[in-house]
């Protein structure tokens, strides 16, 4: 598994502190896909009989998600999974069970951002048969969904007196997401009120929208699991604290 541009969690329990702290580890990988209706699920966890997990190269940008995922199919009983969701959790097999920051009471608040298969190839090659999948994030997601907030035919909508933190909560929620309550402020996003326009000509699609939006501003949006995003404004500050024993992992690589 290959997990790059990720956030650590705020807080995990303290078993799955402990299985990341210990010398010996056992790696477990939440994949549970579920259809657009919700209604069928296929669970190719890490910890299921067929182990079915071949690799996940999973890229976290700031206006970027995207994952590869291959799945041993010796059995051809993989379906067709596009259009399907997952919300990857990447923990480890302690004493309390299989973990992943987000497996407890919180329902999965700080599992990674929902990715969406976009692209599936079945192949065979040197004895073997796999399912090879693409999948697209909350960002690609946002770059897809045409926004219509104004009146027919044109849906052109004129904004005057509105923040931009505000104007990007509708159209996020023209997306089916939300945006979380504002905690880190630049002193911009949420009170520059900027004659804005949508689709004053064609018709936008929602990510182009927030980039317009967002360069006024010095924030960026991360996106969050439960389909939800979150607005991030770095600051010089901003404590970074890491600690390291001779007798550890070093689990940090870089920080920027």
């Amino acid at each position: 598994m290959r997990r790059r541009g990720t956030e650590v969690a705020k807080s995990i329990s303290t078993t799955l502190l402990a299985a990341q702290q210990s010398m010996t580890q056992t790696p477990y990988a939440h994949l549970l896909f579920t259809s657009a209706s919700g209604g069928t699920t296929y669970d190719y966890s890490s910890d299921q009989s067929s182990r079915r997990i071949l690799l996940i190269d999973h890229t976290e940008e700031p206006y970027n998600d995207t994952a590869t995922i291959v799945l041993r199919d010796n059995d051809k009983a993989i379906p067709d999974l596009k259009g399907y969701w997952t919300e990857i959790g990447y923990g480890f097999v302690t004493g309390a069970g299989n973990e992943y920051p987000g497996s407890g009471g919180d329902n999965g608040t700080y599992a990674s951002p929902r990715l969406w298969v976009k692209h599936q190839q079945f192949v065979s090659s040197g004895g073997s048969y796999i399912s090879r999948l693409e999948l697209e994030g909350m960002w690609n997601r946002a770059a897809e969904i045409l926004i219509r907030l104004g009146s027919n035919p044109i849906q052109y909508k004129l904004y005057t007196a509105t923040s931009i933190y505000s104007i990007i909560s509708a159209i996020l929620t023209e997306c089916g997401f939300t945006l979380n309550a504002l905690v880190e402020d630049d002193g911009i996003i949420n009170s520059l009120q900027p004659n804005f326009e949508i689709n004053n000509q064609p018709f936008e699609f929602a990510a182009a929208i927030i980039y317009r939006l967002l360069s006024m501003t010095k924030s960026y949006l991360r996106p969050k699991a439960l389909l939800q995003y979150e607005v991030k404004y770095p600051q010089s500050a901003d404590a970074v604290n890491l600690n390291y024993y001779l007798d550890q992992h070093q689990y940090f690589y870089e920080y920027t």
